[in-house]
C-alpha cells in the first residue's frame, strides 16, 4: 500500500513538472497560392509571402540549407524550382500552391514545396 502511495506521489510530482513546461513550435508554415510569394534572387536572401489579402507581407530568410521541391519528388536547385514554379503559374494560374516551412524564432526557411493543382 505504501509503495502505491509513493508511486502516486511521484507521478503527481512528475506530472506537475512536465505540465509547467511550455511547448514551443520548432517549425511553422504558410500554405499559399504561387502568386502570393516573391522568390529569393539567390540561395542566400529573402522570400516574401503575403498570407492573406488584408495581411502585411512577411519576410522570411533562405540560405544554403533551404530545400526546394515539388511534392513527392526529390529536392531541386533554386534555379530549377523557379522554372517549375513559373511553368505552374503560367499553366495553372491561382490553382497551384506552395508550402513555405520555416523556423518561427529565426524566420529561416527550411523548405519550400510546390503543390501542383489536381
Amino acid at each position: 500500500m505504501r509503495r502505491m502511495a509513493l508511486a502516486a506521489v511521484a507521478v503527481s510530482i512528475c506530472g506537475n513538472v512536465f505540465a509547467a513546461r511550455t511547448l514551443e513550435p520548432i517549425e511553422s508554415a504558410y500554405e499559399l497560392r504561387l502568386i502570393h510569394v516573391v522568390w529569393p534572387a539567390s540561395t542566400l536572401g529573402s522570400l516574401i509571402v503575403k498570407p492573406c489579402p488584408e495581411c502585411d507581407e512577411v519576410t522570411l530568410f533562405v540560405d544554403g540549407e533551404t530545400t526546394y521541391s515539388v511534392v513527392g519528388q526529390a529536392p531541386i536547385t533554386l534555379t530549377d524550382f523557379a522554372v517549375v514554379a513559373g511553368q505552374l503559374r503560367a499553366s495553372q494560374g491561382e490553382e497551384a500552391s506552395v508550402g513555405v516551412f520555416y523556423e518561427p524564432k529565426s524566420k529561416r526557411v527550411t523548405r519550400v514545396v510546390l503543390y501542383p493543382a489536381g
